[in-house]
């Protein structure tokens, strides 16, 4: 079993890599919780879903937005139901400093 809660994956799939492509394993019991992610999930090899014990309150970043339903990845994970797409107001992503802003909605998952 493994745990991502309060993380910022970058460019990443948030599945086990392998030979370059992410993967789940079936009945992996992973937890994948409170996470800031850049894009939608990207599964390559994947068993039926549910692909992991808990899969939400995860926010994907996207400038502007603000506090919009992740219908898309409600609908990639089949969960997902408390996640969020918006903005999450990173204080200088240019420097590589990915801490949130008082105030971010990532904070209130």
């Amino acid at each position: 079993m493994s745990r991502a809660i309060l993380s910022v994956l970058l460019q990443i799939g948030f599945a086990l890599p392998l030979l370059g492509q992410p993967y789940w394993l079936a009945a992996s019991g992973d937890i994948f919780r409170c996470n800031i992610v850049w894009r939608e999930y990207q599964p390559a090899i994947m068993p039926a879903l549910p692909w992991a014990q808990e899969l939400d309150y995860n926010l994907m970043h996207r400038e502007g937005f603000t506090n919009d339903p992740a219908s898309r990845l409600q609908k990639q994970s089949g969960s997902d139901e408390h996640s969020i797409v918006a903005d999450a107001q990173f204080v200088d992503p240019a420097q590589g400093d990915y801490r949130v802003k008082d105030g971010s909605p990532a904070l209130s998952l």
